[in-house]
């Protein structure tokens, strides 16, 4: 009995070892996981866009009542507009703003006169 007692909490502890995962963060692994998450991303926005798109046609129809439920408006679409297919875009907030390309001093400049003129002050010299 002392022998058998003594064996099971290094069989015990061997399996509880054995059951825990190895994680190896490798390029091979995370690559995988990225390309994996970009498909499945790309695939369900693919498949949500023409959803989410009759579901604004149905909210903003009116009496019109042209779609009356998601199958048939489905249908509807695809009859009335075709399938469309655009190139790929780019993600619009996938990089930060650049603040010298939305910047025009001069549009600016040209329009704090009129602007100034609205607030009955002078215009400050810049």
């Amino acid at each position: 009995m002392a022998t058998g007692g003594q064996a099971e909490p290094k069989q015990a502890a061997a399996s509880s070892a054995a059951a825990q995962p190895v994680h190896k963060y490798n390029f091979e692994n995370v690559s995988k996981a990225l390309l994996a998450g970009g498909l499945a991303g790309g695939i369900s926005r693919t498949a949500v866009a023409p959803l989410e798109r009759l579901k604004i046609l149905m909210q903003v129809q009116g009496n019109d009542r042209v779609y009356r439920n998601t199958w048939q408006g489905l249908l509807h679409m695809a009859r009335t507009e075709g399938v469309k297919v655009s190139p790929p875009q780019p993600i619009a907030n996938s990089s930060p703003p650049n603040p010298s390309a939305s910047r025009d001093d001069e549009g600016q400049r040209g329009q704090l006169p009129a602007y100034c003129a609205q607030l009955g002050s002078e215009v400050p010299n810049l």
